[in-house]
């Protein structure tokens, strides 16, 4: 889907989430329906993760850090794609308690 769907589905979830938006203030129903309450969900890492991150696995890190020190030109090296990341990466999951 890209880049263009992911900024649309954030745009439209910062809409309806924002307080002066009447879907889901007007709509007790549907809050109840869409929105967990923080008490009813447990944060999970699926890893622990030991003394050093490389950061740098995620592209997108990788192309933000590089932009700052090498320009919009060339933000990830062209041999970003042949590296191993030293450690796998770290996600965040939560389910409901």
């Amino acid at each position: 889907m890209g880049r263009p769907a992911w900024k649309e589905a954030r745009a439209t979830l910062q809409k309806i989430l924002s307080a002066d938006e009447p879907v889901l203030c007007n709509n007790e129903a549907l809050r109840k329906k869409c929105l967990v309450p923080m008490s009813n969900i447990e944060m999970l890492l699926l890893m622990t993760v030991g003394a050093y991150t490389d950061f740098f696995c995620s592209m997108h890190h990788a192309g933000n850090c590089g932009f700052i020190f090498r320009g919009p030109q060339t933000p990830v090296n062209p041999n970003w794609d042949h590296m191993i990341p030293t450690t796998p990466s770290v996600s965040l999951l939560w389910k409901r308690r």
